[in-house]
């Protein structure tokens, strides 16, 4: 939680979807066997990620672990 949007962007990639709501955003990863929702809100005049949920859901929490990491994994380095 609090991580900022270029920070998503760093370790995940380009979102596959984004929706925007106002000054909210929720940012879409697809993966090979899962998907990732990372709902981001303003943040002293940057972006930060408030809550992260992921389908299939984690045993213990709304967001998978496992699938966070393959998803980081799975993602192209940033351009320059």
């Amino acid at each position: 939680m609090g991580l900022a949007a270029q920070d998503v962007r760093t370790a995940y990639g380009a979102p596959a979807f984004v929706r925007k709501d106002g000054g909210d955003q929720m940012w879409r990863y697809d993966g090979a066997s899962c998907k990732a929702f990372f709902f981001l809100y303003p943040n002293g005049g940057t972006l930060a990620v408030r809550h992260v949920e992921t389908l299939p859901r984690g045993p213990r929490w709304a967001a998978d672990p496992a699938c966070l990491n393959a998803l980081r994994a799975a993602a192209s380095p940033p351009v320059s």
